[in-house]
């Protein structure tokens, strides 16, 4: 069959039902490491002994079998008695790797298998290490390697990746980041190598089988891995499982180093014409044609491929997951996604705030998997933040708009982008969820793409945009629509709850950290605050007016007045731009990730907001650390009616300046009314937000049960 006909073939089939996603996988306690080995005595015994030491660190069951060929059964005799434990499978001809692994897989006591190469020495908590990853939703999970020559080149390490651009495609294994094996988190990649990782053995002994045509070795693995993305099932890779390669070693014995390479050209041909219709150059065709699949077998082999429930799982965002725990039993914790469109960590924004202390708080009750998209910002200094979750996921390909800004519409199109909700779906099914929740208005369009599928889904809105009860603008009634198809919908201020015409809401309040701030009195010095990144428009727009407006009026009556504008990522550039920024008294700092201190030497806090919607975190923040804050009456939203005395608002940014003289000029009465009100705060704390949200979740997930 022609590569056009096959390509033709797959184009059809593509367009049938989807199968669905695998079911989850049972392991069993205990497991089975099995050594294929052919006639190479030279370093099976350092290797049996390692693999015994590290299963001695295992608190289960476990079993050593060695696949020995093309040697007689007395030239293994010496080992067996020094190795009594030790099964031993013995066959006269030579067996290539993946014969060697199909019967072992025939033999095995376990259904955890560990299949180890002969010339590789694992440490002693490398088993261990890789057992704690067993899950329904995972099928093999890789150690990392080293070479036991320290001073080459490390190209094979057991962290793998892949990368399509076009008719390429690539696979390669990449450097381990160190942070993830001193944490003794897990990664996701592509597939686990065939010489030092876990695998699911009864899965894999289906995969194996399908998997002849690389014999005798290399990319065989590969495949086993593509194929487990696609079908619903995870591959990992845990560096803290460490294994030492004699690299290429066993394969020397047998074949030249002209030979091995040639093997593997042909075998990576094989791979990508059969899993990414990657037509080989007219120099590989042979090569890549396989004389053990007739063109029949081609066609079923796409056929099924093409149902598969994930096609594109395994060339989209393999490497870009981690795992700081692994996922608890089915049924022990209720499983909860969170979606967001935006980075989340360090937090740099109102609502990363918000769910970085709502999410620590509710991962004491819930597993809890995050997606979210912006995967370029999400960096070394995120991952502290990241040991709350079972899992996270990161994505991209949103396109940016000019114009998104000014229309609703199309910022909610272009956040719930294809990648996001695919990526989405997957996680749906498997991590097997009970709900699914999405942050910011954003992503009110997830829900409609994707369905129920069979959960219930919840929407958080950080700012509800309505134009009013009842509004009946084109981008209201969009959103709306939208938001309705979602179990409940909450807001964080009473304001924003009454615009919502769902039939089923919750209020769950912005907060703070009531052991965050310490109250000291405010300093007479007259320097002021503001907390806001740039990049939300109204911060931006806020402390322009006020810059413009206010602080020269306020330098003429103070003349060392000073204030500090906390602007976020990137603040500092973009206020060079503008001369307001430019004035004496005015400091500009990018991303600050404590305000605490900031608050304790300010004597004043500004909310200079104009047409917002939601509540300010920063507000709530200034008056629980005992800061007087002058606000905007629409910045004062949600807290404007608890009667704290620290919260001073006018209708205009204008208005500031007679306020902030007063209390700028008036210690005493300025400190009288900073002192935090603990009781008003009660309802504002973040413990407070958690619990309300954790009754939501559970009342949605025991109805749906």
């Amino acid at each position: 069959m022609s590569a056009r006909a096959l390509e033709l073939a797959r184009s059809l089939v593509a367009r049938l039902p989807r199968r669905a996603s695998h079911a989850p996988l049972r392991w069993g306690r205990g497991v089975s490491v099995l050594v294929p080995e052919r006639g190479g005595l030279a370093f099976l015994g350092e290797t049996l002994q390692a693999a015994e030491r590290a299963l001695a660190r295992c608190e289960e069951p476990g079993e050593v079998l060695v696949v020995a060929s093309a040697a007689p059964r007395s030239a293994y005799a010496e080992l067996a008695r020094s190795h009594p434990a030790v099964r031993w499978l013995h066959v006269a001809r030579g067996l290539d790797f993946l014969e060697a692994v199909e019967r072992g897989l025939r033999r095995v006591r376990h259904r955890a298998v560990y299949l180890l190469n002969s010339d590789m020495r694992l440490e002693e908590e490398a088993l261990r290490e890789v057992l704690r990853w067993r899950s329904g939703s995972v099928f093999a999970v890789a150690s990392q390697i080293f070479f036991a020559d320290p001073t080459r080149r490390r190209e094979e390490t057991g962290w793998t990746d892949l990368h399509v651009d076009g008719p390429r495609v690539e696979v390669w294994d990449c450097e381990p980041e160190a942070s993830d094996a001193a944490s003794g988190w897990a990664r996701t990649h592509l597939y686990a190598g065939g010489g030092s990782s876990l695998f699911h053995g009864p899965t894999l002994r289906r995969y194996a089988r399908a998997a002849r045509v690389y014999r005798p070795f290399y990319f065989e693995d590969a495949e086993w891995g593509v194929r487990a993305w696609r079908q619903g099932l995870e591959v990992l890779f845990a560096p803290a499982s460490r294994a030492h390669h004699r690299h290429r070693q066993s394969a020397l014995r047998l074949y030249t180093p002209e030979a091995i390479e040639a093997i593997a050209r042909r075998n990576q041909a094989r791979f990508l014409a059969r899993n990414f219709s990657v037509v080989p150059a007219a120099s590989e065709l042979s090569a890549a044609a396989s004389p053990s699949e007739p063109p029949l077998e081609a066609l079923r082999r796409a056929w099924r491929a093409a149902r598969d429930p994930f096609p594109d799982a395994p060339s989209r965002f393999v490497r870009r997951a981690y795992l700081p725990r692994p996922l608890a039993s089915r049924g022990e914790r209720p499983r909860v996604i969170v979606v967001s469109p935006y980075a989340l960590f360090p937090p740099a924004h109102g609502g990363a705030v918000r769910l970085r202390h709502l999410l620590r708080g509710l991962a004491a009750e819930f597993d809890l998997t995050l997606l979210s998209d912006e995967m370029e910002l999400y960096g070394e200094r995120a991952r502290p933040y990241l040991e709350d979750f079972a899992s996270v996921h990161l994505v991209s390909g949103r396109r940016e708009q000019a114009d998104e800004l000014g229309d609703r519409i199309a910022r909610v199109r272009n956040h719930s982008h294809a990648a996001l909700a695919e990526e989405l779906r997957r996680l749906i099914a498997v991590r097997r969820a009970d709900l699914v929740q999405v942050e910011f208005v954003e992503l009110a369009d997830l829900r409609r793409q994707l369905g129920a599928c069979g959960v219930p889904w919840a929407i958080s809105l950080h700012d509800v945009l309505f134009d009013g009860v009842g509004g009946t603008s084109a981008a209201d009634r969009y959103e709306r629509e939208r938001i309705l198809q979602h179990e409940v919908a909450f807001a964080c201020s009473e304001e924003d709850l009454a615009l919502l015409d769902h039939p089923r809401t919750a209020l769950v309040r912005n907060g703070i950290d009531g052991a965050r701030f310490r109250y000291s009195p405010s300093p007479a010095e007259p320097r002021l605050l503001f907390l806001g990144p740039f990049r939300y428009p109204p911060n931006l727009e806020g402390i322009r007016l006020y810059l413009e407006h206010v602080h020269p009026r306020l330098r003429a009556r103070f003349p060392g007045i000073a204030i500090d504008l906390l602007g976020g990522v990137g603040a500092r550039e973009l206020a060079s731009r503008e001369s307001c920024f430019a004035q004496p008294g005015v400091a500009v700092h990018d991303y600050v990730e404590d305000v605490a201190p900031w608050l304790e030497r300010s004597a004043l806090t500004l909310n200079p907001q104009l047409s917002i919607r939601g509540s300010s975190v920063k507000l709530i923040e200034s008056l629980a650390a005992g800061r007087v804050c002058i606000s905007t009456e629409e910045g004062a939203r949600g807290f404007g009616q608890a009667g704290f005395a620290g919260l001073l608002t006018a209708p205009r940014i204008e208005d500031f300046a007679p306020l902030i003289e007063e209390l700028l000029l008036d210690v005493e009465r300025r400190r009288a009314l900073e002192r935090p009100d603990a009781e008003r705060l009660q309802p504002f704390t973040w413990q407070h937000a958690v619990q309300e949200q954790a009754r939501v979740w559970r009342s949605l997930i025991e109805a749906q049960r």
